[in-house]
């Protein structure tokens, strides 16, 4: 997984034989644009890796300007359950949350890796999570996760502290209505965008919940998905999209856009 903490511009990952498989020709890809999570893991090994530029954000352009700044080991109160790791963010202060898909929460950790705390148990009540996966960060450091089983699949918020404010999201095709709800990216004024894979759109929210628009269709023309994956804001509060189906990132504007794919 590769996340951007916002303030500290820095890059970090778990460590698997997967990742050392991968980690060359994914980095490359996305690094130019990242500010958000690109996820592979490996349910055997939660030690973290952390990079950080040699460039200026807007001059990177591939892997070699970023490098390693230390290896931080987690030392988890409660071991992840298989199927392990849904994904991972930063806060401002440097404060890591990842998913646990397996056990049905979110557990906090200090950037040394030290336990900090955890919220969520399976249930389809406020807090409460079936397999939750995408993970996002505010600018006021609140936390949003996509819960991707309850009814389907809904948004969830939380502060810091994992204390319960909202959530919004049921199963079908209308307006915060979702089908298949992946991962999740918030943008400067915090606004809140996430892959509706199975209704093959992005959809765009503010952040307490509110229906702002939505974009895509299932296809292969420009603006069109075919098994939506991942998604990411960079600084000027463009859209990355990752299309498994149609192997290729797609780049909107906060609007929903097209401008350009590859």
């Amino acid at each position: 997984m590769f996340v951007k903490s916002k303030k500290q511009k820095s890059i970090i990952t778990t460590k698997s034989q997967i990742f050392n498989r991968l980690i060359i020709c994914i980095i490359s890809i996305t690094l130019s644009f990242l500010t958000s999570i690109f996820s592979t893991f490996d349910n055997n090994d939660y030690t973290v890796l952390a990079f950080k530029p040699t460039v200026p954000s807007e001059s990177i352009k591939s892997s070699s300007e970023y490098v390693f700044v230390r290896e931080l080991n987690i030392k988890d109160l409660n071991p992840f359950r298989d199927p392990g790791i849904g994904d991972i963010i930063l806060d401002s202060p440097g404060y890591i949350y990842v998913t646990d898909f397996g056990n049905h929460h979110v557990q906090k950790f200090d950037s040394d890796g030290n336990f900090i705390t955890q919220w969520g148990s399976e249930g389809n009540g406020p807090g409460q999570f079936d397999f939750p996966h995408g993970i996002a960060v505010d600018s006021k450091d609140k936390v949003y996760v996509t819960d991707s089983q309850n009814n389907c699949c809904r948004i969830q918020k939380f502060n810091s502290d994992g204390n319960f404010i909202t959530k919004w999201g049921s199963n079908g095709t209308g307006d915060g209505q979702f089908n298949g709800l992946y991962d999740i990216a918030i943008d400067s004024k915090d606004n809140v965008y996430v892959t509706d894979g199975g209704n093959s759109r992005i959809q765009k929210f503010d952040s307490n919940g509110n229906f702002i628009t939505k974009w895509g269709s299932e296809g292969t023309d420009d603006g069109q998905f075919n098994i939506l994956a991942h998604i990411a804001v960079d600084s000027e509060d463009n859209v990355y999209v990752t299309d498994f189906g149609n192997q290729n990132i797609q780049k909107f504007n906060n609007y929903g856009n097209f401008i350009t794919k590859w």
